[in-house]
C-alpha cells in the first residue's frame, strides 16, 4: 500500500492490493492524515487554492475490492484527494430566476493561451467548487462542462452561459451502456453502466455504433458532429484501471462527439495571434489514431530556413503530440525534402501499433481455485464442487493473449475480444461479455458433450472430511462414503449416505437415508425435516420432524421423533437415553438386563397441547359472553334491543362459531397424539421410565410390563383411560 502526491495533476493517489483490504476492514486512518498534511503544505506554498477529499469513495472501493473476484496481489489505484491551483477568469454566479434544473451562469474571461493549459478535470473541479460555495451541491451536466471547455479552448466567448444539473440516468437491467444525444444540444454522450461488459463488447464496435448514431441524428436533425474517438478511448482506458471496473463512480459519462459548430467555433472578435509556424503545416490523424499524415503545406515553408532543420521538425512533432511510430529518420527526410522543394503533402509521418485480439482460446474452470467466501472457515472453503448463484464458473482464456496497441499520441489502445470456443450453455448458466460463465442457480457444474450446465444434484465420490470440505447445498446430495468426525453437512433436499455418520453436524431439509449407522458425540446434532431411515443410532442427538425407521436399534441416544418411530428387526432394541415419539413407538425389546435407564415419552406434542388449551379458553370465554348478552335481551323496552346491540351480538355469534370450529380442530389433532401407543413385541426390562400422553407409569414396574405392553391396542386405550380416571 502506498500513497503518492502528483504535483503535475494536483492530486493524491492511493494504490493498494486486494490483500490489503483483507488485512484492514477499512482504509487506514493514516492515509487521510498524511494526505491532508501534504495538501495543507501545498496550500501554504501557494501551489493550491483549494482541495477536495473523496474519503467515502475510497471506502466504497475498499469494501468492493475486498469481495472482487481477483487475485490477492491485484493492485488498484484510487484518487483520494485533488486540488486546483489559484486561477482567475472562471466565475459562476447564481441566477434565481432560472427554471429548474438550471444551476447558475458561467462566465470565462481567462486568456485562451492560459486556458489551454487547464486540463478538463481541473475545469470541472473549479466549476463544481464554485457551485458548492454558492450552496449548490447538485452535480453539473458533465457533457455540457466538457463542451464548454472545448469552446473556451477555441477562443469562443463564454458569457453568462446557463449551467444545468446532471439528469438522472435510467437504463434497463443488463444494459451495459447508452449512446444518447445530449439534453442541451452539446453533442453525443456515452453513458456507461457496466464498464466490464462495455470493454468486453469491444471499443471498435462501440465507436462504430457512435458513428452510426451520429450519421442518423445528423440526417434527422440537420446537425454536424465531430467524433472524439481519441478522448473516448483515453477515458475508457483510464477507467479500466480504476474503481469503475468494480461498479464505483458509475454511470461514467463521456462526451464522445460534439457539434461541428462547437468544435470549430469562430474565434472571438479579437483573437490572440497564432504562431505562424504551426499554421504552415497541418497534420491529419486518423480517427483510430493509428496514422498521422501531412494534410496541408503552405508554399512559404520552402523559403524558410527553419523548415530545412531536422530539429525544427522534431519540435514541431512534439507540439502536435506525435510521439509514437514515427518513420525512421522522418525529420531528416522532411527537412531534406523541403530543401529540395519536394512535395511532402499526403506523406505518412507516423504509424501506431494496432491492438491484437487473443488467439487459441481455451476454457478454465476457475471455481475450483476460488478464494474463501466471506465468513467461510477452512473446512467450508475446501469444498470446490459447488458454486453459488452469481459466482463465476469459468472463463475463456487465450494461449496467445491479446496485445494492447499504441496510437501515434503514445496512448494505449484496448484490444478487441477474440473469438471463443463453441460451447452450448445448459440450465443454470449464462455467459457474460468478455467470456466469463456465471451460475444462475446454486449447484454442481457439469461439462459433457460440449454442454455446460449447473445441476442441483451433488454426488460426493468419497468421504466428507477435512480434505473434501464441508457441504452446504440447496439441492439433493449423495455421499458415497462416510461423513467423518467434525464435518458439517447442510442439505436443503434429500441426503443419502452410503456409509455412516460419525460425530458430525448434519441438517437435512428433506429425507435422510443412512445405509450404515449414526454415531454421535457430545457436541454434534442431526436434524432432518421429512424423515429418517438408518441402520442404527448410537450416542447421538437427533431431531426428526417426520417418521423414523431404524433397522437394528437406538442405543444411549437423545432422539425426538415428531412422527412415528419403528424398529424393524426382531432383535432390535431401544436401550438408554431419552426417546420421544409423538405418534408412538413400534419395536421389540426395550431396555437391558443391566437395568440401564431408558426414558420413553409417547404421545406428547407440547405445541398441539398448548394450541388446544388456548383455543379452548377462548371458546369458553366467547360462549360465556354470548350467554350473558342473550340473557340481557328480554330486559329491553318492548323486547326490541338497540341496533348497535344487535350488531355486536351477531358479530359475537360469528366469532363463537369460528372459535368452536378451531377448538374442535385442535381437539381432533390432540386426540391423534393421545392415541399414540407403545408396541413392544419382545421383552421390556426393568429400568424403563414410561410416559404416555403426560401420564407416568413408573420405572420398570411389573404391572406396566405385564399388563400394558401385552394388551391389544384397543384395550391399551381403555387401560390408559382407566389410569386417567384413577389419577
Amino acid at each position: 500500500m502506498k500513497m503518492t502526491y502528483i504535483p503535475a495533476q494536483y492530486r493524491v493517489r492511493v494504490e493498494f492490493t486486494r490483500r490489503d483490504t483483507l488485512v484492514h476492514l477499512d482504509p487506514p486512518a493514516f492515509l487521510m492524515q498524511k494526505a491532508r498534511q501534504r495538501l495543507q503544505q501545498e496550500v501554504k506554498a501557494g501551489h493550491l487554492a483549494f482541495y477536495r477529499f473523496f474519503e467515502t469513495r475510497l471506502t466504497q472501493v475498499w469494501h468492493r475490492f475486498r469481495t472482487a473476484d481477483v487475485p490477492e496481489d491485484q493492485p488498484i489505484g484510487v484518487t483520494l484527494a485533488t486540488g486546483a491551483p489559484p486561477t482567475t477568469g472562471i466565475l459562476v454566479k447564481k441566477a434565481p430566476t432560472l427554471p429548474q434544473p438550471a444551476l447558475g451562469k458561467l462566465t470565462i474571461t481567462m486568456k485562451t493561451e492560459r486556458f489551454r493549459q487547464l486540463r478538463v478535470e481541473l475545469f470541472k473541479l473549479i466549476v463544481g467548487h464554485q457551485l458548492r460555495k454558492l450552496g449548490i451541491f447538485a452535480p453539473p451536466h458533465v457533457g455540457q462542462i466538457t463542451a464548454l471547455w472545448y469552446r473556451a479552448r477555441r477562443s469562443e466567448a463564454i458569457t453568462d452561459y446557463v449551467l444545468f444539473a446532471m439528469p438522472p440516468a435510467t437504463h434497463e437491467q443488463g444494459e451495459a451502456y447508452q449512446v444518447v444525444l445530449s439534453d442541451y444540444g452539446v453533442g453525443i454522450e456515452l453513458r456507461v453502466f457496466d464498464l466490464k461488459a462495455t470493454l468486453a463488447a469491444g471499443v471498435g464496435a462501440l465507436m462504430d455504433e457512435i458513428r452510426d448514431r451520429a450519421r442518423q441524428w445528423a440526417h434527422e436533425r440537420g446537425l454536424r458532429f465531430r467524433i472524439l474517438a481519441g478522448q473516448v478511448e483515453r477515458e475508457l482506458h483510464s477507467a479500466s484501471r480504476g474503481p469503475e471496473m468494480y461498479g464505483i463512480d458509475l454511470p461514467l459519462i463521456i462526451l464522445c462527439a460534439v457539434t461541428r459548430e462547437i468544435h470549430e467555433a469562430k474565434p472571438a472578435p479579437k483573437p490572440e495571434p497564432l504562431k505562424v509556424r504551426r499554421a504552415l503545416v497541418d497534420i491529419d490523424v486518423s480517427e483510430d489514431g493509428l496514422e498521422a499524415v501531412i494534410s496541408r503545406v503552405h508554399p512559404s515553408i520552402y523559403d524558410q530556413k527553419a523548415w530545412q532543420d531536422p530539429g525544427h521538425w522534431r519540435r514541431f512533432m512534439a507540439q502536435k503530440h506525435i510521439v509514437f511510430g514515427l518513420e525512421e529518420q522522418i525529420e531528416e527526410q522532411l527537412a531534406q525534402a523541403v530543401k529540395n522543394h519536394e512535395d511532402i503533402e499526403h506523406r505518412i509521418i507516423a504509424q501506431g501499433k494496432p491492438s491484437k485480439p487473443g488467439e487459441d482460446p481455451y476454457f478454465v474452470e476457475t471455481f475450483r481455485d476460488r478464494e474463501a467466501r466471506e465468513g467461510e472457515d477452512f473446512r467450508d472453503a475446501q469444498n470446490r464442487m459447488v458454486v453459488k448463484e452469481g459466482e463465476v464458473i469459468g472463463e475463456f482464456r487465450f494461449r496467445q493473449p491479446a496485445e494492447l496497441g499504441t496510437n501515434v499520441y503514445g496512448e494505449s489502445l484496448l484490444a478487441e475480444v477474440g473469438e471463443f470456443l463453441f460451447m452450448e450453455l445448459g440450465e443454470g448458466v449464462r455467459q457474460e461479455p468478455g467470456g466469463r460463465i456465471v451460475a444462475t442457480q446454486e449447484g454442481v457444474p457439469e461439462f459433457e458433450d460440449q454442454v455446460l450446465k449447473v445441476v442441483q444434484r451433488l454426488v460426493v465420490p468419497g468421504d466428507v472430511n477435512m480434505a473434501s470440505g464441508n457441504i452446504q447445498f440447496s439441492g439433493h446430495c449423495q455421499v458415497m462414503g462416510d461423513i467423518d468426525k467434525g464435518s458439517r453437512v447442510h442439505v436443503e433436499g434429500d441426503l443419502v449416505v452410503e456409509g455412516a455418520i460419525l460425530e458430525a453436524d448434519v441438517w437435512v431439509g428433506g429425507h435422510l437415508t443412512v445405509k450404515g449407522g449414526i454415531v454421535g458425540g457430545a457436541q454434534d446434532k442431526i436434524v432432518c425435516i421429512e424423515g429418517l431411515r438408518c441402520s442404527y443410532i448410537e450416542n447421538a442427538h437427533l431431531l426428526v420432524r417426520g417418521d423414523a425407521v431404524v433397522e437394528k436399534g437406538v442405543i444411549q441416544s437423545h432422539l425426538t421423533v415428531q412422527g412415528h418411530l419403528t424398529i424393524e428387526r426382531s432383535d432390535g432394541v431401544i436401550a438408554g437415553g431419552v426417546i420421544q415419539a409423538w405418534r408412538g413407538i413400534d419395536g421389540f425389546h426395550v431396555g437391558r438386563s443391566s437395568q440401564v435407564k431408558t426414558q420413553l415419552i409417547i404421545g406428547n406434542n407440547p405445541k398441539v397441547r398448548r394450541m388446544a388449551l388456548t383455543r379452548g379458553k377462548r371458546f369458553k370465554m366467547l360462549e360465556t359472553k354470548t350467554q350473558t348478552m342473550r340473557s340481557e335481551k328480554p330486559s329491553f323496552a318492548g323486547g326490541k334491543p338497540p341496533l348497535e346491540w344487535l350488531r355486536l351480538y351477531e358479530r359475537l355469534k360469528r366469532m363463537l362459531e369460528k372459535a368452536e370450529e378451531l377448538y374442535q380442530d385442535a381437539k381432533s389433532r390432540e386426540s391423534i397424539y393421545r392415541s399414540a401407543l407403545l408396541q413392544a413385541r419382545g421383552v421390556v426390562y426393568p429400568g424403563v421410565e414410561l410416559a404416555i400422553c403426560g401420564h407416568s407409569y413408573g420405572k420398570g414396574v411389573t404391572e406396566v410390563r405385564d399388563v400394558i405392553f401385552k394388551l391389544t391396542p384397543a384395550n391399551r386405550v381403555v387401560m390408559r383411560s382407566a389410569e386417567e380416571k384413577a389419577s
